[in-house]
């Protein structure tokens, strides 16, 4: 199943996105570029040359360049150019440049995306209507390179051919690079030089680029241009989708007018160009340029021709595609009929025939990679069904046909089958260690309850490291050599972190399908069901909180034990921080650290716990813990610099703000960060930093309203009345789009508008990713009007439904109940409130909601609550003489005496 998040997912920071050096023709729709004038080498000239009038120059090798010395052009597209670059400012380190000759939307798409198999972004930089994109540089190779490479210089791809058939495997020599050879690159294992025509390396590249492609799918976004020469080979192995210039939106309502590369368009793509943008196009649109990719390499040609010049014949297009691609097994042997049904089902000129998600495609590639039966393509060959089951069971053979096989194949086959099992055996410990290094992160994301972008990117994380190793899908996935290879012990403890990540990822499903109503939720809810049950076979006692969570989807009757390990106390804290019981989630958490102190995801818990309960000296000194545990997390810093902001210590934060620049090594900062470190440069008089940093963030449109209240902040401290007075201007025409905008807004007009501001709290809890801030914000708002009872009853039991742990929200409830007149029902939820740890605040509400109550003992406890508010800091006495709420109170002998008390109190 895939998940599709509500918000947008942030990069990753692992690859690049050099373009194809060759690239087969692409037609683009839209505004044509600004004319673009290229001259000879200009170190250190401006990018608009001597007169900027002249127009905008794209770039060359030579020059430096916004801070990159352009060291050799690695590729060029239409608009843009990709250059190898050392970045000056980091120690000259090598990067990938791409520029564009008019700023684009893919860095904007590529912030969506976090996935091994989609290329990131370090930073992006405009230079008049040029557009620079800076990423790691990780390899040079495109698949469009090694099919040149295969084809060779002479000869043609009809020689090839012959070679293929009749042979698995195809040697292949790498025609040596005109330019000075860059640092040997680690072997790309996954990836081997014969893997054109070779099945079983072309369906790895194809699973890990389905993968890639299931993910961005899940958050709206279609590429739209897959081909040879957008596909990256990393150094390191993984197959990379790139360049997203043509890439759109899908959940947006309208869209602009792209082409593609006209040899991989699917028919509704043809049709889309033909109809300027109603030819249908969708997920399975890329699917089919997949299987034209798929088909290349196992064929070594295109399955259709196709140029610019070819869509002014339309119709003979159409009329190839609507036929099918040419027989694929006659042109590779080695091509099985299962293999070919894949490509087939993927070329398909229905969509509805098609693999209908890349997640299919992904476990139809992978059931093939495994000899299991293909689950959505039609296999029809008995023969090759039962070879797969041959292999998927060797013991069942008969001894004499193994002896004679192995007498057959010789020493050779001995050789190469050990060759194999180590490869085998050593891809097992390496996707180990990446998943052990992935798990810290992985928990803090699917614990955060504040922040549903870190939220739904570790949901999406979680399920593709589960559906990699088959948890929940495969019933035989302990089998697998992933897990079979590993040594007992380290087998043990890994298939115990996969329980944790599917018992995380069922907790945080199940607090999403709280807020999906109807059938919606019901899916959400049955999904999280599925991977609870899932996470029983991984352990072999199954901690109290899976125990507890089975209970609530009615799968188990079991009573949970108390916690025996440091795991067992890491989860019943997640329970009590997902559940607001915050001191006690700390006590657990002190427990988990103090058996091992370096369970990352435990100190910045331990953390957030600590700056919750205002201890903020605590949390700072447990942020720091985490940031030294992990020093590329940037949101540990993040945390760290804003308890610091929080205790006062603005000149602190900023150190902690840049220390976390140097330690990312020039991975450029979140709009969240720079706002935060735009308030502490303001606080410490650093107004054009400040400034500065605003500015960013403004850009980014994560923070608009606090990002503009804060820049006008700054630029009246600094003398610009008028820049300031501009920035409100704009504040004014912010049309908020996230909850957060709505409850910023809402904050910025409070004291002046407070129907504005009401109405913006209510937008800001409107949709699925509200906070509790945001309730808290309008529960504030509806509470100040006594005349409207019901709408906070309302506001309250959906904040209660949302956040069943937070005492504040009860004692909102309570209050709103009181004004209703259903006393009994009141008093229950004082109760709820009372278990859950309420603040001063909360005890106030308590208080006014009990001294509505006509019962004696009710009264009595409501002033005791006064009394607590009182000593926790709610000290304005003449707020309890105007309040409507203690007007019953104020009667009684024992306020009086109180009230005499306190205000004596206040006067020493």
């Amino acid at each position: 199943m895939t998940i599709t998040p509500s918000i947008p997912i942030p990069p990753s920071r692992r690859l690049p996105a050099p373009l194809d050096q060759t690239p087969p023709p692409t037609i683009l729709f839209g505004p044509p570029p600004p004319p673009a004038v290229f001259g000879s080498s200009r170190t250190g000239s401006s990018a608009f040359g001597d007169d900027p009038a002249a127009g905008p120059s794209m770039p060359e090798v030579g020059d430096v360049f916004v801070g990159f010395r352009l060291v050799e052009e690695l590729g060029r597209g239409t608009f843009g150019r990709v250059f190898l670059a050392h970045q000056l400012d980091l120690a000259s380190r090598p990067v990938a440049l791409k520029v564009t000759l008019r700023p684009t939307r893919e860095p904007e798409r590529l912030a969506r995306l976090q996935h091994l198999n989609v290329v990131p972004v370090y930073s992006v930089h405009a230079v008049g209507p040029m557009q620079l994109i800076c990423m790691p540089l990780r390899g040079r190779r495109t698949l469009a390179d090694v099919l040149k490479s295969h084809r060779g210089s002479s000869g043609g791809w009809s020689k090839k051919t012959r070679a293929l058939r009749g042979s698995t495997t195809v040697t292949t020599k790498v025609r040596p690079q005109k330019t000075a050879p860059a640092p040997t690159p680690t072997p790309a294992a996954d990836v081997p030089d014969d893997l054109v025509g070779n099945p079983v390396a072309v369906l790895r590249v194809l699973s890990q680029l389905a993968a890639g492609l299931d993910h961005a799918h899940g958050r709206g976004i279609l590429h739209l241009d897959i081909k040879l020469g957008n596909v990256l080979l990393a150094d390191t192995g993984e197959p990379m989708l790139l360049d997203f210039n043509l890439s759109t939106d899908a959940t947006e309502a309208s869209r602009e007018l792209v082409g593609g590369t006209v040899q991989y368009m699917a028919p509704e793509q043809l049709l889309d160009l033909r109809t300027r943008g109603h030819g249908g196009v969708d997920a399975r649109t890329d699917l089919y340029a997949l299987g034209v990719v798929a088909f290349e390499l196992l064929a070594g040609e295109p399955p259709f021709p196709g140029s610019s010049r070819a869509l002014a014949n339309f119709d003979s297009l159409m009329a190839a595609r609507q036929a099918g691609p040419p027989d694929l097994r006659a042109a590779n042997t080695a091509v099985t009929p299962a293999v070919d049904a894949i490509v087939r089902k993927l070329l398909a000129p229905d969509p509805a025939d098609r693999y209908q998600t890349a997640a299919d495609l992904k476990e139809d590639v992978d059931r093939q990679l495994a000899d299991r039966p293909l689950r959505f393509a039609r296999e029809r060959s008995v023969a090759e069904r039962a070879r797969k089951w041959r292999r998927r069971n060797p013991r069942l053979l008969v001894g004499g046909v193994i002896a004679a096989v192995v007498l057959a194949a010789g020493g050779s086959a001995s050789y190469a089958v050990q060759a194999a099992d180590g490869r085998s055996t050593a891809e097992a410990h390496l996707k180990a260690q990446t998943t052990t290094e992935l798990l810290h992160p992985l928990r803090i994301d699917l614990t955060t309850t504040d922040d549903p972008l870190a939220v739904a990117r570790g949901m999406s994380r979680a399920r593709v490291l589960l559906s990699d190793y088959g948890l929940a899908d495969d019933p035989n996935w302990r089998e697998r050599d992933t897990l079979r290879r590993l040594p007992h012990d380290r087998r043990a403890a890994l298939t115990a972190d996969l329980g944790e990540v599917a018992l995380l990822y069922a907790s945080a499903r199940l607090a999403e399908s709280r807020v999906e109503p109807g059938p919606d939720g019901d899916a959400v809810r049955n999904d999280a069901a599925r991977f609870a049950h899932a996470a029983t076979a991984c352990f072999a006692e199954a901690p109290p909180a899976l125990v507890r969570l089975l209970r609530e989807f009615g799968l188990s009757a079991a009573e949970p034990g108390p916690p025996s390990t440091p795991r067992d106390h890491f989860l019943n804290a997640v329970e009590d921080f997902r559940a607001a019981r915050t001191a006690e989630a700390a006590a657990a958490l002190e427990d988990v650290t103090f058996a091992d102190p370096t369970h990352a995801a435990a100190q910045f818990l331990l953390a957030t716990c600590r700056d919750r309960l205002g201890q903020a000296d605590a949390a700072v000194e447990r942020y720091a813990v985490a940031a030294a545990l992990l020093p590329r997390d940037l949101r540990t810093y993040r945390h760290w610099g804003r308890a610091e902001l929080n205790a006062k210590r603005p000149d602190r934060a900023l150190k902690v703000f840049d220390r976390s620049v140097r330690r990312m090594e020039g991975v450029e900062p979140g709009a969240d960060f720079r706002d935060l470190r735009g308030s502490a440069r303001l606080a410490v008089g650093d107004y054009p930093g400040a400034a500065d940093d605003f500015t960013v963030a403004i850009r980014s449109g994560v923070r608009p309203v606090a990002s503009f209240l804060g820049r006008a902040a700054a630029r009246d401290a600094s003398g610009d009345p008028a820049g300031a007075a501009a920035d409100r201007r704009a504040l004014a025409s912010v049309t908020p789009v996230r909850a957060v905008d709505w409850l910023e807004r809402g904050l910025a007009i409070e004291a002046h508008d407070p129907t504005g501001a009401r109405r913006d709290f209510e937008k800001a809890v409107a949709g699925g990713a509200a906070t509790p801030d945001a309730f808290r914000a309008l529960l504030r708002s509806v509470l100040g009007h006594t005349n409207d009872a019901e709408a906070a009853l309302h506001a309250a039991e959906e904040a209660v439904y949302r956040f069943p742990g937070r005492a504040e929200f009860h004692a909102a409830r309570a209050l709103a109940l009181a004004r209703l007149g259903r006393a009994a029902e009141a008093r229950d939820a004082v109760a709820a409130s009372a278990a859950r740890q309420p603040t001063d605040l909360d005890s106030y509400r308590l208080a006014a909601a009990l001294a509505r109550s006509s019962n004696p003992a009710d009264q009595t406890a409501a002033l005791q609550w006064l009394r607590q508010a009182y000593l926790a800091g709610v000290r304005n006495v003449s707020r309890y003489e105007s309040d409507n709420d203690l007007a019953a109170l104020r009667e009684t002998p024992e306020y009086r005496e109180f009230r005499a008390a306190a205000v004596e109190l206040m006067r020493k």
